[in-house]
């Protein structure tokens, strides 16, 4: 009787310890899925070749951006994701001439995040590569046919500065500067040309993430 109490008091510690590594180990390896809102602002565009000719600017208004992500918390301070989503924003002028026309942007991303704090409260950093379908759609544009709908596949590519707060054990609000970048884009269509340079875009985006 007393050798088996001295082995239950002796293995208690350990089996606590083999519990907590087990809690450490679930938290560490956890997927996660978020959703984010926010405002997004587009460079101007360089024209390379249009029915306007080959020189001026595509200005564009402020927009809206929607993100999904599904992730994994690789380490502590690592984890990667995928993320797609949709940012919409209409187009100023061409040029200088006033058009009625949208840009939307759907990218596909692989990312990879580093928190180099582990609190609360996390702030940090990322960078991701992958592709992106870009729509032109016109309603009226001088020149262009009265309905005139483009889209491209380009590479894209993207960094990202936030921060995340835990409100619970698996549910996290943050706020996430995101900058995404394409190479060139071609919307001819219908033998009108339409090249301009790649978009740059800056969000603001609201995030809402759940770990499972």
């Amino acid at each position: 009787m007393k050798l088996s109490r001295a082995l239950a008091v002796a293995g208690f510690p350990a089996l606590l310890g083999l519990s907590s590594q087990a809690q450490c180990t679930n938290q560490l390896d956890r997927f996660y899925f978020g959703l984010g809102a926010g405002g997004s602002l587009e460079q101007p565009l360089t024209i390379n070749s249009s029915a306007f000719g080959n020189s001026g600017n595509v200005q564009i208004k402020p927009g809206i951006r929607g993100d999904i992500h599904l992730g994994w918390n690789v380490s502590r301070s690592f984890s990667t994701e995928l993320q797609t989503g949709i940012l919409w924003n209409s187009i100023d002028n061409i040029a200088g001439n006033t058009v009625s026309a949208d840009i939307y942007q759907v990218p596909v991303l692989a990312n990879v995040l580093y928190h180099p704090f582990h609190g609360a409260f996390q702030p940090f950093v990322g960078v991701g590569c992958g592709a992106a379908m870009t729509t032109f759609d016109s309603a009226n544009i001088p020149l262009l046919p009265v309905s005139y709908t483009a889209s491209d596949w380009t590479l894209a590519y993207q960094a990202q500065l936030g921060f995340s707060y835990k409100v619970t054990s698996s549910f996290s609000v943050g706020l996430t500067y995101e900058f995404l970048g394409t190479s060139a884009h071609d919307w001819g269509s219908g033998g009108e040309p339409l090249k301009t340079s790649g978009t740059l875009s800056h969000s603001i985006v609201a995030a809402f993430v759940w770990e499972f």
